[in-house]
């Protein structure tokens, strides 16, 4: 769709705001680009410093 253009070409330019303001006009979306859309806006907001990603051995330590 081209909501989902705008959200990706804003991530790739480094624009991570605006690629997370153009993810909520493809709220609609299902399936794949439900995912790419979910997948840009973490990304996105990690960048911003707003998320973290934790992989398999941070989620094992906190389960201790």
């Amino acid at each position: 769709s081209e909501a989902l253009f705008h959200c990706e070409n804003y991530f790739h330019i480094g624009a991570y705001a605006e690629c997370v303001d153009a993810a909520r006009a493809c709220a609609d979306a299902d399936g794949v680009d439900a995912v790419r859309r979910d997948a840009f806006v973490a990304r996105s907001r990690v960048a911003m410093g707003e998320g973290e990603v934790r992989d398999d051995a941070t989620r094992a330590k906190r389960r201790e």
